[in-house]
């Protein structure tokens, strides 16, 4: 069975997947296994909803001057509100 690495987590990160993991009884590799398959298997639209809505979040943010990160030219662009709402952005990525 193929396997999957990923680099650079955060801490904060770790220690909550741990928390979570053993709140379940269950090894940090089959929960993540177990969330991968549950986001991998909802529907398109719910996952581009879903990124939509972090996205208005962000753009709400910026708009309400509380994000001066958001001040310099392009105000809006993929990569900056991706960043602001914890989402990774890939340019020319055709996925949601």
């Amino acid at each position: 069975m193929p396997s999957l690495t990923i680099r650079n987590l955060d801490d904060t990160l770790i220690n909550a997947l741990k928390r979570k993991a053993g709140a379940s009884a269950r090894s940090v590799e089959a929960e993540l296994r177990i969330a991968l398959k549950a986001w991998a298997d909802q529907p398109a639209m719910m996952q581009v909803e879903a990124v939509s809505q972090r996205l208005q979040q962000a753009i709400a943010l910026a708009e309400n001057g509380r994000a001066s990160d958001f001040s310099t030219r392009p105000p809006y662009s993929a990569a900056r509100l991706a960043d602001a709402i914890g989402e990774n952005h890939v340019e020319g990525s055709k996925n949601p």
